[in-house]
């Protein structure tokens, strides 16, 4: 069969030329026969059978011709992924699933490039979650569609966009899919969708960093150093973030929550004075009529907390110490895991932007920057080295194969979940404070412009079920948070309010009635 496949595609050396299947290996890996394609095709006179034989390490290629599913990608490969015939070009990363590579689509009448998520899944659960990324991305292109957008990005799209333009372009649009069987239990599945541009806002942040205190001679423009310059900087940034994604994250909350919302999973395209955000990895997202109905393996209720903990809000992480039951004790806390997950990761994205690029606390000239924003900072420092550390025993529990229900008691002896809340109250406090710091700056001072960046980080942030920039008021809305970042300064003429944490959860000494094991699949810890 795989003679009549690649006949005339590949040489055929007959028993003239060789005598032997060894001896073929030899020669065409010494390249001492004429195999213009890396490979041959010989008849093994022992085994009465023929044999398809490849150069060393062209073993991916061999089995690509045959169309046998090779196991990994690799850059110059050419595949078909749902009816799109692609050529892989790079890696663009690796998560807890595997890599995601990109490529260039040749055929299909897409005409661009993609890029190509490959999952490995060993059980029919672990299928069922790769394959639903791929459906949440078709149910928005359907939202979109049924709305009089297109479902490709670059197209000319009819949408009500509030600031312009179409929200959809900011994440990825689905290509195709290919599920493929490995075996007993085994399967691959491979999502080709529209690539998002831009690098990583982790390493964004990483690469702006590096540039203050530049001289300039290695050709980057040199960063002011005064603190308010930074500061400035790095408010505008958030701002911009906020902006951009609220109408995104409203198209993608009539059907779904993703759930791993974080500096990882944000691209930013271009350049500090104009960046373009996108966000991307649908992996751990979920189905929001399945999440907020009853009891079920699809409910908030027994689906794995999953995502980067450094982003939880207080009540997920009780979700993970003790699971829903308990959780469900505390009515502000329940709420704020089934509907605000979301809003108060990418406040925690917009807030690492801040600290990120303002100075430090230890080094700021005190004169350059009100007392308030250097409290912000602070706070954050703590908060941000409290859930770091909590961070870390979950990726070697997770790296490790450790006992995952020790590591639960341990977090519930150690009162995490208290003190993320604490810390998150203390934050919301600061962000409080700032608010009223940019209210009373004199014009000069160029800061009233971040009064409606710090209202929405108070309609994001969330600290133990208090939220909102009118606390506890109603709950946050997308419509809402855009609405107050993209205020004038003029129109923020609402004093500030004292933040208090209202609504503790008691520290847990026994052992919980309820513990579920987080999956390795499901529960991704970025490293």
């Amino acid at each position: 069969e795989a003679v009549s496949q690649l006949a005339g595609q590949v040489r055929h050396l007959d028993v003239e030329i060789v005598a032997s299947v060894t001896r073929a290996v030899e020669m065409l890996n010494a390249g001492s026969v004429d195999c213009p394609d890396d490979m041959c095709i010989v008849y093994s006179n022992s085994n009465r059978g023929y044999y398809l034989l490849y150069r060393r390490g062209k073993r991916e290629v061999a089995l690509a011709r045959l169309g046998v599913p090779e196991q990994h990608l690799y850059t110059g490969l050419v595949l078909t992924v749902g009816g799109y015939r692609c050529k892989v070009t790079e890696a663009l990363g690796t998560g807890s699933f595997g890599t995601v590579w990109a490529a260039d689509c040749l055929e299909g009448g897409l005409g661009c490039e993609v890029a190509i998520k490959e999952i490995l899944c060993s059980s029919s659960s672990e299928l069922a979650l790769a394959a639903f990324e791929g459906k949440i991305l078709e149910m928005i292109q359907g939202h979109a569609r049924a709305c009089g957008s297109s479902s490709r990005p670059n197209a000319d799209r009819n949408t009500n966009a509030l600031d312009g333009r179409d929200p959809l372009d900011r994440i990825p649009d689905l290509v195709g899919t290919d599920t493929h069987s490995c075996g007993s239990e085994q399967w691959r599945v491979r999502l080709a969708m529209t690539r998002v541009p831009g690098i990583s806002l982790d390493r964004f942040l990483e690469v702006r960093r590096s540039c203050y205190g530049s001289s300039g001679s290695s050709g980057i423009v040199p960063v002011q150093q005064q603190g308010t310059q930074r500061f400035v900087e790095a408010c505008s940034l958030a701002r911009d973030l906020i902006l951009q994604l609220a109408p995104t994250f409203e198209h993608i909350s009539k059907l779904s929550y993703h759930r791993d919302v974080n500096s990882h999973n944000i691209l930013v395209d271009g350049d500090v004075s104009s960046p373009v955000f996108g966000l991307v990895d649908f992996g751990l997202a979920v189905d929001l009529t399945r999440w907020q109905g009853p009891v079920g393996p699809q409910s908030w209720h027994l689906v794995d907390i999953g995502g980067d903990c450094r982003y939880w809000p207080m009540s997920a992480w009780l979700q993970f110490e003790c699971g829903w039951q308990e959780l469900s004790k505390y009515p502000p806390l329940s709420i704020e895991y089934q509907t605000q997950l979301d809003f108060h990761a990418l406040g925690i994205t917009a807030l690492q932007i801040v600290a990120a690029l303002s100075p430090p606390a230890s080094e700021d000239d005190t004169n350059s920057l009100a007392p308030q924003f250097m409290s912000l900072q602070i706070a954050w420092d703590q908060y941000w080295s409290n859930v770091t550390h909590f961070w870390q025993r979950l990726l070697d529990v997770f790296r490790t194969g450790g006992d995952q229900t020790a590591l639960k008691m341990k977090c519930i002896n150690d009162g995490v979940h208290n003190t993320v809340g604490a810390d998150l109250a203390a934050l919301r406090a600061a962000i409080r404070d700032a608010y009223n710091a940019c209210n009373t700056a004199g014009p000069e001072a160029n800061l009233r412009q971040f009064c409606p960046l710090f209202a929405a980080l108070l309609e994001l942030v969330s600290a133990g079920g208090t939220v909102g920039f009118r606390e506890n008021q109603r709950p946050p809305d997308w419509q809402g948070v855009y609405q107050l970042v993209a205020a004038s300064e003029s129109c923020m003429n609402i004093q500030g309010m004292q933040t208090e944490m209202t609504h503790a959860v008691p520290e847990l000494h026994s052992q919980p009635r309820f513990l579920t094991p987080f999956s390795q699949r499901s529960t991704m810890i970025s490293a």
